[in-house]
């Protein structure tokens, strides 16, 4: 039975992991999330009778405006609007009815009475969660994710980017959207790109904005060019190098694939106080790490002038397990070892991590243009926000010592290979142990402190962690609980 029953997976062996860490120091277990928290659920107290009431679920990520409202992606294809102090406002964006229906900003008008219909089918769908596993449903409500806010020329902007549909921009003072990015926007390319660089995005992930030298540039990541959100869990299993990291100009409206190789790549994060900007953060969820990219490096420009300095690059083989990046950062990290003592195996992770960065070698980045900047992070990194000189990484469940599932299972085929042949991928989440957890770490990727929830009983699956620009609160999101979660400062 078991020679003969196909796998849904595709599993690529991790061959040099790096040890668990432990949850100490910086990352020691405490009860900070389970105390004090304020949870915003939907409530239709003082509501309209002929409003639409849309309960929500899946707050995936949360964006604030320059007075301190807030933007909610939600999984019923919807971003929301609340106010400062977390009072529910309205839905302001539909991804379905924008592509399906032709609104300005796809909410159904109050005669549409099919609009209205399909709109309360993805909501009802979405807060059964069936429609988290239903890829063809998904993708025509949409699944907003990523979000940022930006004062442009022509007014405040939201940009949102949805796991499906690409790159949308809406004006708040109008609501109305613009589509900026679909799966099959043209890309530029060099002469001797991978085509799997090149194959049309399926999971958009986050985005941010950097003022380069060059104009403003969204940087966005693609978690995989194979299988899409509501297929999570197969990628997320496989651990395999099937994400890319793009840029897009707000200018030429010209798009680019910076990185490839890259194993589901999740939420990334600028330097807000560089000028110009040329650095991102993103978060490389099935590695337990998180790297730097500078966008700006000559390896990732298509100008025939760097052609003989970036034929690595744009090799046929670039996206393999053991393409550019793997051999970006076994360059680095030989050069680590080579100028300091080696590590043994017993040796706490957490000092690894520490002893990574304080002798990152700035000769290979600048070479290379990506570096590991964490490393044998203490769980799966969602997004990535920043407050205050401080990083804070959302992350959806705890890897940590005694033990992981997921690290073990990277390291064994055969383990993956049964449960792809005998577990729903419906049940694997149940397999992870509820864990809130929330990183706060410095510009330089040395943590500084953590907050936990250990039994996940009060928050867990923490997609989004941001400060309040104004309070100072800390607005979490998830990709499947029914609430935003506050925790005062």
């Amino acid at each position: 039975i078991y020679v003969q029953k196909s796998s849904v997976l595709e599993p690529v062996l991790w061959k040099s992991p790096n040890p668990l860490p432990k949850l100490s120091g910086a990352y020691a277990s405490n009860n900070c999330l389970t105390i004090g928290l304020r949870k915003i659920y939907y409530d239709t107290t003082n509501r309209s009778k002929a409003e639409l009431h849309l309960p929500f679920m899946g707050p995936e990520c949360i964006a604030f405006d320059e007075s301190g409202d807030a933007y909610v992606s939600l999984n019923d294809g919807t971003v929301a609007a609340f106010t400062s102090s977390g009072d529910y406002v309205k839905r302001i964006f539909f991804t379905g009815g924008f592509l399906e229906r032709n609104e300005t900003n796809g909410l159904p008008a109050d005669d549409n009475e099919e609009g209205k219909k399909f709109l309360l089918w993805c909501n009802s769908e979405a807060i059964s969660k069936r429609l988290a596993w239903n890829t063809t449903g998904e993708r025509q409500c949409g699944r907003p994710l990523g979000l940022r806010f930006r004062k442009t020329s022509s007014g405040p902007t939201l940009y949102i980017l949805d796991a499906y549909h690409g790159l949308f921009a809406l004006d708040l003072i109008t609501l109305t959207a613009s589509h900026l990015i679909t799966p099959n926007t043209p890309m530029l390319a060099a002469a001797r790109s991978d085509p799997r660089s090149l194959l049309p995005p399926k999971f958009f992930n986050d985005l941010d904005i950097l003022s380069t030298a060059q104009g403003e540039v969204v940087v966005f990541s693609d978690s995989s060019y194979s299988f899409t959100r509501s297929e999570n869990r197969i990628e997320v299993l496989d651990g395999a190098p099937r994400g890319r990291l793009f840029a897009f100009s707000l200018a030429t409206q010209q798009l680019q694939v910076l990185l490839c190789g890259l194993h589901f790549p999740n939420g990334l994060q600028s330097f807000p106080s560089q000028r110009p900007q040329s650095e991102i953060i993103v978060a490389e969820l099935s590695r337990f790490r998180v790297l730097k990219v500078n966008i700006s490096s000559t390896r990732f420009s298509l100008d025939p002038a760097h052609s003989a300095e970036n034929a690595y690059f744009h090799g046929t083989s670039t996206c393999d397990e053991f393409g550019y990046l793997h051999h970006a950062l076994s360059a680095q990290r030989l050069d680590n070892t080579n100028n300091n003592t080696t590590t043994n195996a017993s040796t706490d992770a957490n000092t690894i991590d520490n002893s990574i960065i304080r002798n990152e070698s700035e000769d290979n980045y600048r070479r290379f243009g990506v570096t590991v900047f964490m490393d044998s992070v203490p769980g799966i990194v969602d997004n990535i926000r920043w407050h205050n000189n401080s990083f804070y990484l959302a992350l959806g469940g705890k890897s940590a010592q005694p033990f992981s599932l997921l690290w073990t299972a990277y390291q064994s085929i055969v383990l993956r290979d049964v449960i792809g042949k005998f577990v729903s991928m419906q049940l694997v989440e149940h397999l992870l142990i509820p864990y809130g957890l929330v990183l706060q770490v410095d510009e330089n990727g040395r943590p500084q402190r953590s907050l936990h929830d250990p039994t996940g009983g009060n928050i867990s699956w923490v997609s989004h962690a941001d400060r309040h620009p104004i309070t100072g609160e800390l607005w979490l999101g998830s990709h499947s609980n029914a609430f935003i979660g506050i925790l005062p400062q």
